[in-house]
């Protein structure tokens, strides 16, 4: 493997004290294990070698794997989530936490676990006690030693299916999106999601720039489709409002022409 790779990685991921697995890409096994995710898409993910987009320690790993051969490897706290920092553990008052947004409605109160967002960070509620909330701001897998167990199922290599792959990485829902390759250019009809997801236009940026850095693509068109619906009965020989209305404008012409020639007749 090298840097720049886009490939899709099937994986298990256990914290090496008590090896008891927290994530994975295998739906029936995070069933089995009690970490299944509701909403979650569960199956091979889309990733780039070399490029920040996983733990230091496991991107090492990826440039020595071999497609279709299963690894194992260790991760020290250092080349995975860090160290945990004391600094980052904070205490605020009850006070100050029940005045943001989520609580402000009064249905809901801080319970310990809780992950909340104060002054632009999230951090997990680990203790309360009178008046006092402690939050610890540290990412929840600092300090701790990570086992990887993975298979690089495929590289992908098409400039075609390297957008896909990146609409995942970058977005979601890639089988909702139609690339088309054309020439020196791409041209990628959007899902309907797009039409009303304010995340989009985010999201849109960072795609170009990485089709074009990844995929060796220069020209990127968007294109937004609306498809007229079809009108109940139309397709099924059945009139539409606007034919039924033609339909009665031609029998009253036939009505009139038929009283004309009768009264031609009767002059004769």
């Amino acid at each position: 493997m090298k840097k720049g790779d886009i490939i899709y990685l099937d994986y298990d991921a256990f914290f090496v004290d008590g090896d008891d697995l927290f994530e994975t890409t295998r739906e029936a096994l995070a069933k089995e294990k009690g970490v299944h995710e509701e909403g979650r898409t569960y199956g091979a993910v889309a990733t780039i070698i070399g490029e920040d987009r996983l733990i230091p320690g496991l991107d090492k790993s990826l440039l020595a794997a071999e497609v279709g051969k299963e690894f194992t490897v260790d991760i020290p706290a250092t080349d995975a989530y860090g160290e945990r920092d004391p600094k980052l553990v904070e205490v605020h008052s009850r006070a100050e936490i029940l005045r943001l947004p989520e609580f402000q409605k009064g249905d809901k109160e801080p319970y310990v676990g809780m992950q909340i967002q104060l002054k632009n960070k999230v951090g997990t509620i680990t203790t309360m006690s009178a008046g006092r909330v402690r939050i610890d701001f540290n990412n929840r897998m600092a300090g701790k030693s990570l086992r990887y167990k993975y298979t690089i199922k495929n590289v992908v290599e098409t400039p075609a299916d390297k957008v896909k792959a990146i609409i995942g990485m970058d977005y979601v829902k890639p089988e909702e999106f139609k690339v088309e390759i054309k020439g020196d250019a791409t041209e990628i009809v959007l899902s309907d999601m797009c039409k009303y997801d304010s995340s989009w236009i985010a999201a849109k940026f960072r795609l170009v720039a990485d089709i074009r850095k990844f995929a060796a693509i220069d020209k990127i068109r968007f294109i937004e489709e609306y498809v007229k619906r079809v009108e109940e009965g139309e397709g099924k020989g059945e009139k539409t409002e606007s034919a039924k209305g033609d339909a009665g404008e031609e029998a009253k012409d036939r009505e009139k022409g038929g009283k004309a020639a009768a009264e031609k007749k009767a002059e004769k």
